[in-house]
């Protein structure tokens, strides 16, 4: 095992293999139903804001925590199975062209360093 095996503070994750995993008693492990895509709520439960909300409801300590039974009783307003999809397909595509924007500008980065090196033997 190597450090990307581990979950760390504030992880969510699930299982994209639908292989059986060991997971430690200390988290609770959740199903998607069916209706609702997965990456969706994956996504979704990352959000920013959802974290706020989630951590006013929970146990401040080492590790933050939430009943799983006031998890249960949380309800979110999601949009249609389509629309889910949808969404992540926006921000998939979004986050490639991001990276694609940062591997550009490494680039250029890397080639004005080699001008100026080029200018400096000059």
């Amino acid at each position: 095992m190597n450090n990307r095996d581990f979950l760390k503070h504030k992880s969510i994750a699930y299982n994209i293999y639908n292989k059986p995993v060991l997971i430690s008693n200390i988290y609770s492990v959740f199903e998607v139903k069916e209706g609702f895509d997965a990456n969706f709520i994956l996504n979704f439960l990352k959000n920013s804001q959802v974290h706020k909300k989630l951590k006013v409801i929970g146990k401040q300590g080492v590790i933050s925590e939430i009943d799983k039974n006031v998890f249960y009783q949380l309800t979110f307003k999601l949009p249609a199975l389509k629309e889910q999809k949808q969404i992540n397909v926006f921000f998939n595509n979004l986050s490639k062209l991001l990276n694609d924007i940062e591997n550009i500008s490494i680039e250029i980065r890397q080639l004005q360093k080699e001008k100026q090196e080029y200018y400096y033997l000059l």
